[in-house]
């Protein structure tokens, strides 16, 4: 995002005229403009709503020089298509960051590791393999088919799973250690 300039006395004094020529009333628009755009902020998501209203402010008071005498309307317009891309300059830049951040690493299978999966999958009680397998292969609509032929509800077929799966990870973890993989 570019470097902001801050607002200078003498452009919070044009911003405050622009707003309106009674400096009460101009003062008044200020608060609720700024209010307004923390709650445009706050309603994307943004964490740093004030901050982002406070640089749509400084952008819009940037530009009054050459604006203030051409623009007709309501000033908070202006605003808040000035806010606007300050929030797709935010989210770019949000979205950058966290492309830079490496993704979590999950430690490589090895070949030993898949074969105590298969191994310990084979074991299963019939039953409990079908399920397992089901629930994995089918789609949430296929799933819950799977929890009607299982006569029972998809809270329950999850706890199913869940358990087989928590059977599995052991079963797994056993294998793996009886044939002194790392």
């Amino acid at each position: 995002m570019p470097k902001e300039r801050g607002l200078t006395p003498e452009s919070f004094e044009l911003l405050l005229a622009w707003l309106n020529p009674d400096r009460d009333k101009a003062g008044e628009k200020y608060g609720a403009v700024r209010h307004r755009l923390v709650l445009f902020f706050n309603r994307r998501g943004c964490l740093e709503s004030e901050m982002l209203a406070d640089r749509t402010i400084n952008r819009v008071a940037v530009k009054l020089p050459g604006l203030a005498d051409r623009y007709q309307g309501d000033p908070a317009y202006y605003f808040y298509g000035v806010a606007k891309k300050v929030l797709h300059e935010y989210l770019r830049d949000e979205q950058q960051k966290t492309k830079r951040q490496p993704p979590p690493t999950q430690p490589a299978r090895t070949e030993a590791q898949l074969v105590c999966v298969e191994e310990c999958i084979e074991r299963l009680p019939p039953r409990k393999r079908r399920i397992f397998e089901e629930y994995f292969y089918r789609d949430e609509a296929g799933r819950e088919e799977l929890a009607d032929e299982e006569g029972c509800s998809m809270n329950a077929l999850r706890i199913r799973v869940h358990r087989v799966r928590v059977e599995l990870e052991a079963c797994v973890e056993e294998c793996v250690k009886r044939k002194g993989v790392p």
